[in-house]
Formats: C-alpha cells, structure tokens, sequence
C-alpha cells in the first residue's frame, strides 16, 4: 500500500486524545501515512500569535493532504 505524506495538527483539550484514537483506526485500516505535524488553536496562539499559523498553512499547502483534531475556540479578543 502506498505511504501519503500529511499534516498531523493533533488540537488541544480533548483533540490529543481524539486524535490518537483516529490514528489507530487508520492504522487498523491499513492506511500508511508519514505525518508532520504542526499546530493550531490556542497552543498555537499563544506560541506564534495565530490560531493557524502561517507554518501550519504553509506545511497543508505542500503536503495537500491535513488531519486535524479538535481545537479549543479562543474566548474575547474580538
């Protein structure tokens, strides 16, 4: 089967976790995948400044191909 190069943005709260459950589903299936990962939400808004961040979306444009878990909304700010 062939290896697809992808995104991994894990989230934050629960998205780790259900992401890790995702990841052993696809690999029961047999899907074979060689992830980079990156992040989004507020870990990312509070480590870049961006709830996506320009190396997040730099990293989907090239690998055309992203699985995301849950993130966290930020709260305020407008």
């Amino acid at each position: 089967m062939k290896t697809h190069d992808a995104v991994l943005i894990p989230g934050d709260g629960i998205g780790p976790e259900v992401t890790a459950a995702t990841l052993k589903i696809l690999d029961a299936a047999g899907a074979k995948f060689r992830w980079t990962e990156r992040q989004a939400g507020v870990v990312s808004l509070e480590q870049e400044g961006s709830v996506l961040p320009e190396s997040t979306l730099g990293a989907i444009r090239e690998q055309k191909l992203a699985l995301k878990g849950p993130c966290t909304t930020p709260i305020g700010g407008g």
